[in-house]
């Protein structure tokens, strides 16, 4: 069962979910669905003013990370973008699911958020935490620790990228989409929005997916990791393909402020745990698609992960900054196939872009 709830601040709750202004795709419309069913939405904030721009970068990339994903993947980007490093918002987007035998978004059974973990007679819902405090993308090189067409695809910054391509092979690299929510007040943020801390079942990260078919070309599948906390302490950055200057990160520095400061290992791979992934089916697609109307053989999605676990995020709670996110394509897709796949992560529409949600339990 997936129901709407009554959320915290001003709630549009719809059928089909919530409608809302898409100017990525010059139109109206957003229908919003997650894990299934509607989502009653309040986004109070955004990470950045949006601005025309497009970007675009190649990247080779090979090695496995140390999170334990298999395939590699990399990056370029194009489209709307803005600035990153925005102050986290919380609202109060609900949506409840119950204890079915798989997550209709994640389709999988064991790192999905079901059985339900609540006790009889509660669903868990979904209500909305945050914004990305920093989202950005950064490209690990490939065979030869090159790229085919940006020598420099490791000095890259993708902060202000509002769309990237995401490519995933040994020859043409890795492209790790990094993610961070203001989680400082956790404790006073859930007593904001009502919710009990031993309700807490998880966390969940929600992705704007776009493809250029009508409908996922295969299943899609991301891998979320926790950063380890040595390699915390970036910035998303405001470039659009371009080196990292200051303090922003790339994948070859952790900060670029007075020389580079090295990630301590494989980049923002060294010393990640994989503790969720993000399936984007056609299910998920058409549950999740913003477009109204549809733009023609294309999807345009918010896709949520399956349940990060509270002892996964642990440390973070409550201190004044924490590693966040690295999040990277599983599935093998080069950098010159004609199907293109990528990650929205910033848009001024309320409810779009990336978000954090927490998972607690409330009666049936």
């Amino acid at each position: 069962m997936i129901r709407g709830v009554g959320s915290f601040g001003a709630a549009l709750l719809l059928a089909g979910g919530c409608v809302l202004p898409n100017p990525a795709f010059d139109q109206g419309g957003a229908s919003e669905a997650g894990s299934g069913g509607s989502l009653s939405a309040s986004a109070t904030g955004s990470s950045g003013a949006s601005a025309s721009a497009s970007a675009s970068a190649g990247a080779s990339a090979g090695a496995t990370s140390t999170s334990g994903a298999g395939s590699a993947s990399a990056t370029s980007g194009s489209a709307t973008a803005s600035s990153t490093d925005a102050s986290a918002s919380t609202s109060g987007a609900t949506s409840t699911t119950s204890g079915a035998a798989t997550d209709g978004t994640t389709g999988d059974p064991t790192t999905g958020g079901f059985p339900n973990a609540c006790p009889i007679g509660e669903d868990t819902i979904l209500t909305e935490l945050a914004v990305a405090q920093a989202d950005t993308m950064v490209v690990k090189p490939g065979d030869g620790m090159s790229c085919v067409w940006n020598p420099m695809c490791g000095d890259l910054n993708y902060g202000a990228a509002g769309y990237v391509d995401l490519v995933s092979s040994p020859a043409d690299g890795r492209s790790l989409f990094l993610a961070r929510f203001d989680l400082s007040d956790f404790s006073t943020t859930l007593d904001g929005l009502g919710i009990a801390a031993d309700s807490v079942v998880g966390l969940r990260v929600r992705l704007v997916i776009w493809e250029n078919m009508g409908m996922p070309s295969e299943v899609w599948t991301l891998a979320v990791a926790t950063i380890a906390p040595e390699n915390g302490a970036w910035r998303g950055g405001d470039k659009f393909g371009t080196p990292a200057v200051g303090n922003e990160v790339s994948f070859n520095c952790r900060s670029s402020d007075g020389g580079c400061t090295p990630w301590l290992g494989d980049g923002p791979l060294g010393g990640a745990v994989d503790v969720a992934n993000i399936k984007v089916t056609a299910q998920a697609a058409s549950e999740g698609e913003e477009e109204e109307p549809d733009v023609l053989g294309t999807y345009h999605a918010h896709v949520v992960s399956s349940r990060i676990s509270m002892d996964a995020v642990a440390p973070w709670l409550d201190a004044p900054s924490n590693p966040g996110f690295v999040i990277y394509l599983l599935n093998t897709k080069h950098l010159n196939d004609p199907t293109s796949l990528g990650i929205k992560p910033i848009e001024e529409v309320a409810n779009s872009g990336t978000r954090l949600f927490v998972e607690h339990c409330v009666p049936s």
